[in-house]
């Protein structure tokens, strides 16, 4: 299973400070041991495309970020990684 970054993902984590990138890096990595059965994993729908959002972090905390990714071909490439505050209605994918 491969892991790619859209560019625009990898923008979003560009903007991120070294330690919280490094996190949410680490939560992405895990994803390719245990897809189905991660627990921080679900199915949404953003823009009427279903997609997967990957919970990295608690609430209220400094690293509370969701990494929105698409399953293709058996690979995973993630599309978008925000804080929880931005809400998804800010991602366009």
């Amino acid at each position: 299973m491969e892991l790619d970054y859209h560019k625009g993902a990898e923008k979003d984590l560009d903007e991120l400070n070294d330690e919280v990138e490094s996190e949410v890096r680490d939560k992405v990595s895990e994803l390719r041991e245990k897809l189905t059965s991660h627990s921080d994993v679900k199915l949404i729908n953003i823009e009427g495309r279903p997609v997967f959002r990957l919970k990295v972090g608690e609430r209220n905390q400094k690293l509370d970020h969701r990494v929105i990714f698409d399953i293709k071909n058996s690979d995973i490439l993630v599309l978008a990684v925000i804080h929880r505050d931005e809400g998804y209605n800010t991602i366009s994918i």
